[in-house]
């Protein structure tokens, strides 16, 4: 999405006590010349701008937001500002540049090393888009078009010519928030059979050739992709503005906005730093004597400490953590965990009550808390009726240990009796509480039998009892993700019989107030782009949805926020289904490609797909289609098609899927137990499933896997999973 700029900017405006020129750098018109002189005498005036006293540090901040095809970032022009800004404060000299194109990048890299010749300290940040290539790391330029791997030579920048333009200087800092999740990595064709390139992401940098005080940073881990943010500013830049200013040894600044990033984005990205340092350096000047110096034995005692109690449920850790290190790297994230905590404990406490007087106390105490909404509903529901009996809420220092993890999507309740009540306040008549006695309140002994369907409310999916059982996960003719093949071991759990449909989530935005804020939809000339106009309730252009049609443009988040509701409201874990569980339940105990059999010519007869269908709704369809018709230029209703051996319908097709698990480029490493791939890996992005109704034949396969950043899209969908109970043994 873009971002709107000056065209400008200021020139040698004054910021603290040196000169900061921002300059924008524009592509090349087809007069050369002309330009050349512009960036010449431009360039003049920025040399005139630096005073003598601050060439000790120089500084080059470049942001490129603007990308057009490719689609805009929101933040890198604002990260490049307040980076400049900051860097001025501190006595850089600082020359920035905005949406530069390949010449401008060359030419700004081409002045610095000028300028960093002899300098004490020489820093470049760099926001925008980056990627690896055969074990080379570029930053993209705005106009870059890279159709092949080979053409990233010449079309980007290189992290060696980024490291060569800071050579003259004694200290050399390269910032790169450049891991943003990359769309031209899906679109560049590889060349050769091996050739390695990332999925948008930066390699690792081999620090023996990196050379003494020199020090390069990555907002993410190699390998591994960088949140744009949805503030001003980037993750990483707006831990980077928090700490760069402070006295603060330079290893320390880095250390601390580590610690930063992986509290705000809970884990999905961890910075990294490749360095060769030998001494301690300061970007504020001397360290002041504000605090002292922590040993090395120190930091390590508060590292495993945190280690220790991370993924505690227990509030006491925290407080614990708190009390010994209120000023520790960790503690806001302690600070945070413990008032998620206090509040999941007080809210398991009466999260089946029937006394508003409990709700409202919650209310007092969580305004803005994650359960507000339902506690504001209950509260009305039941103030028809109030309960004279005294609220239960207890205080949070003594609330109980909780079972109720939001974060996680993990949702007990230690009560085996389901409370539901429908949006009216009304309870679920007796027949629909009967039809999920054996599950809801253990009756029966063991587990529900496979096969089994049963709704825990009204409102609720239709659910499918799975049984357990092992099967080989992905496929040895397919893409290079589907492998190594692997035995995994699923325990039985209960899966949507049908995607979520447009119905049943709307349930959920009547009581939640979810409307949805934009959505990746087909416009009229069969492209695909961002439109803030619409929404599950109108996904874009000539798209009708009907009630029991799949809900669509719905993000990653929203499903988990759909998941999070059901389990509140029915007592029971309900979640998104783990990959190894999806694709158990699409093959159904078959091993061919497809759970219909390997033929692709008769995808028309079993699933929603791109066929000649598309054809009469876009003259223009770019992608392949199925020689067949089967009438759905979009989604169908739920149920359309005869379902798999499991009884589930609609596992290929229709719309493509959300799962739990984080982006793997193959399924080394990945767990054999049928649970959820949540560490390592890309968690920006998550993996999708069954192919939609774009899909040709081909990527309609039980194996096939999509990654895909938490984004909504006409194409997008999911289904429930629930977790089993079995009765207890005596």
């Amino acid at each position: 999405m873009s971002s709107t700029k000056d065209d400008t900017g200021p020139l040698g405006g004054r910021c603290g006590a040196t000169e900061v020129a921002a300059v924008r750098l524009r592509p090349a018109p087809r007069n050369g010349v002309s330009v050349m002189a512009i960036l010449l005498l431009v360039l003049g005036q920025v040399a005139l701008s630096i005073p003598a006293s601050a060439t000790g540090k120089v500084a080059l901040v470049i942001g490129n937001s603007t990308y057009g095809p490719i689609g805009d970032l929101e933040n890198p022009g604002n990260d490049a500002t307040d980076i400049g800004a900051a860097l001025g404060r501190l006595g850089f000299s600082v020359t920035t540049v905005f949406d530069v194109d390949q010449f401008a990048f060359n030419q700004a890299l081409m002045d610095f090393t000028r300028r960093s010749a002899a300098a004490d300290i020489a820093i470049v940040f760099y926001a925008g888009h980056g990627l690896e290539i055969d074990g080379v790391n570029y930053l993209v330029p705005v106009n870059a078009r890279l159709e092949r791997d080979t053409d990233v030579r010449f079309a980007a920048v290189s992290l060696d010519h980024i490291l060569a333009a800071t050579q003259g200087a004694a200290l050399r800092i390269v910032i790169l928030d450049a891991c943003r999740n990359n769309p031209l990595a899906r679109t560049i064709r590889r060349t050769g059979s091996t050739r390695s390139m990332s999925q948008g992401s930066l390699g690792a940098v081999d620090e023996d050739a990196l050379g003494d005080e020199t020090l390069v940073a990555y907002a993410a881990a190699a390998g591994t992709t960088a949140a744009d943010g949805t503030g001003r500013n980037s993750p990483y830049t707006a831990a980077l503005l928090e700490y760069m200013e402070q006295p603060l040894e330079l290893s320390s600044v880095f250390r601390r906005v580590r610690a930063r990033v992986l509290e705000t984005t809970r884990g999905s990205q961890r910075p990294h730093e490749y360095g060769s340092l030998l001494s301690d350096h300061y970007l504020s000047g001397a360290f002041g004597a504000t605090a002292p110096a922590l040993t090395a034995l120190q930091v390590q005692q508060e590292l495993v400490f945190w280690q220790s109690i991370a993924n505690s449920d227990n509030p006491a850790d925290f407080e614990a953590y708190l009390e010994q290190y209120a000023d520790g790297q960790f503690a806001r994230l302690a600070t945070n965990r413990l008032t998620s905590l206090r509040e999941a404990g007080s809210w398991a406490v009466i999260m089946n009550s029937e006394n508003p007087a409990d709700f409202a106390a919650y209310l007092e105490q969580y305004a803005d808390g994650v359960y507000a909404p339902l506690a504001r509903q209950r509260f009305a529901v039941l103030s028809a009726s109030p309960k004279p009996e005294a609220a239960r809420l207890a205080p949070p220092a003594t609330a109980p240990r909780p079972t109720i993890e939001t974060v996680g999507a993990r949702v007990e309740s230690s009560s085996a009796a389901v409370v539901t009540a429908s949006a009216s306040g009304a309870p679920d008549p007796p027949e629909v509480m009967g039809a999920i006695a054996s599950i809801a309140s253990g009756a029966d002994p063991g587990l529900p039998e496979p096969g089994a369907t049963f709704r825990d409310c009204i409102e609720c999916p239709e659910m499918v009892v799975v049984s357990a059982g092992s099967f080989r996960m992905g496929s040895a003719d397919g893409q290079s993700d589907e492998q190594p093949l692997r035995e995994v071991r699923v325990e039985a759990f209960a899966l949507g019989k049908h995607e979520v449909s447009h119905e049943e989530f709307g349930a959920f935005a009547r009581v939640s107030g979810y409307a949805g804020d934009g959505c990746n939809v087909v416009d009229n000339n069969a492209g695909i782009d961002w439109d803030n106009r619409t929404s599950w309730q109108d996904p874009g252009f000539g798209f009708a949805q009907e009630d029991r049609h799949p809900v669509v443009c719905v993000s990653w988040e929203d499903a988990q926020a759909y998941t999070r509701w059901l389990s509140l409201k029915t007592g029971e874990r309900y979640r998104l289904p783990s990959e190894a569980e999806w694709e158990y339940g699409a093959r159904a105990g078959t091993s061919t490609s497809r759970y219909w059999g390997s033929r692709s010519g008769s995808t028309c007869d079993h699933a929603n797909g791109g066929d000649r269908s598309l054809l009469q709704r876009w003259r223009r369809w770019p992608f392949p289609v199925n020689n067949c018709e089967d009438g759905a230029p979009h989604t169908r209703e739920a149920g359309s098609y005869a379902p798999n051996g499991f009884g589930l319908h609609d596992m290929l097709g229709n719309v493509w899927e959300w799962t739990t698990d984080c982006a793997h480029e193959t399924y080394q490493g990945a767990p054999t137990d049928g649970s959820a791939w949540i560490r390592g890996g890309d968690c920006e992005r998550r993996v999708l499933r069954g192919g939609a109704w774009d899909t040709p034949a081909f990527g309609i396969r039980a194996a096939n896997r999509y990654w895909y950043d938490n984004r909504a899209g006409t194409t997008i969908g999911f289904r429930v999973a629930r977790d089993l109970r079995s009765q207890p043994q005596p």
